[in-house]
């Protein structure tokens, strides 16, 4: 008789876990089931180059929180990386090969050859991509965008004026 009880409270104490997945998998709250990543991943992104960055770069600045304030111009030297989110209140030149890991807000951004933001590009004014050069979320432009050859832009981007050269990449252009 005991096995019997036992098997009946092992049954119910399997099942119950199974019963309620599977409740909650018919819960309206639930997100929509996305694609596997091979399939929301497109297929421009396995054009960026890989990271070339040697050395970590830590802007000068005031540090507030999640980003770091630079008050006036800032060049990030060739193969660097940042490892943080930036507000530049001057002209922001990203060096060949530098990599930023956050979201840039500056008055003029220029981002050399190879040069990668990890983040979204926000620019006041006039921002340049240079050759193979990517920005991983979106570019908002005050002024003139430029997007070299071999250039990224993953997200969309909005600029009143742009310059999109033959082989770059802008995932939507906003006007």
């Amino acid at each position: 008789m005991p096995s019997i009880l036992f098997l009946l409270f092992l049954g119910f104490v399997v099942a119950l876990p199974l019963l309620i997945v599977a409740w909650l998998a018919k819960s309206p709250y639930l997100p929509p089931e996305l694609p596997p990543p091979s399939v929301r991943a497109p297929a421009i992104l396995s054009r960026i180059p890989p990271l070339r960055a040697e050395k970590e770069f830590v802007p000068p600045g005031e540090r507030k929180g999640w980003f770091v304030l630079v008050r006036g111009n800032l060049t990030v030297p060739g193969f660097s990386r940042v490892p943080t989110s930036l507000v530049v209140l001057g002209k922001l030149i990203l060096g060949e090969g530098s990599v930023i890991s956050g979201c840039v807000y500056a008055k003029e951004a220029k981002l050399e050859k190879s040069s990668r933001v990890e983040g979204c590009l926000i620019v006041e004014e006039s921002a340049f991509l240079g050759e193979s050069s990517a920005v991983l979320g979106f570019v908002d432009a005050g002024g003139k965008l430029t997007v070299c050859e071999g250039s990224i832009i993953a997200g969309s981007a909005k600029a009143p004026s742009c310059e999109i050269k033959k082989g770059a990449f802008v995932g939507k252009l906003l006007s």
